[in-house]
């Protein structure tokens, strides 16, 4: 299983998160507030934006890889453990809880990955996922609650 094919099986697993927005395959870098607007706009299933005249919420999450560390063992099954992370960001809005919406989608995650230590025929994931910060950024001109998630995914593959 390549990294590209790791990577749709997350994708696939976050996009059924309710209210998690728009998860994307890699980290993205805009140049204007408009193109990172367009990447994370999210619109509400009930379209209250429309009814409220608002702009839609920012949701989504990155999937990135931090690095990797191949193995090579004594038989020819080999490993490549693969630290991947997951960038979760939600506009903050002061009057609809939007911490506790955040803080939500990050158990929701944190809940969809419990029960499925393999993600494949040759991958599995080596230890729960793990929140190695929670905090606030700005993005695109608005401030959003941040995570960054760390999964470790180890794959075999044979020599």
């Amino acid at each position: 299983m390549s990294y590209n094919d790791i990577t749709n099986k997350l994708q696939a697993t976050l996009a059924g998160i309710e209210g998690i927005g728009n998860v994307h395959r890699q980290q993205y870098f805009t140049k204007t507030d408009e193109a990172f607007y367009n990447l994370f706009a999210y619109n509400l299933p009930d379209n209250r934006q429309r009814l409220e005249k608002q702009k839609a919420d920012i949701r989504g999450c990155m999937i990135t890889r931090e690095g990797f560390a191949d193995e090579q063992s004594a038989n020819t099954t080999n490993t490549v453990v693969h630290r991947i992370k997951i960038l979760v960001l939600r506009s903050v809005i002061g009057d609809q809880d939007s911490e506790l919406d955040f803080n939500r989608i990050i158990d929701a995650i944190a809940a969809a990955f419990r029960p499925q230590g393999d993600l494949g025929s040759l991958v599995e994931l080596t230890q729960p996922i793990q929140a190695e910060r929670i905090d606030y950024r700005m993005f695109g001109g608005y401030l959003c609650h941040y995570a960054e998630l760390l999964l470790l995914v180890q794959e075999y593959y044979t020599s």
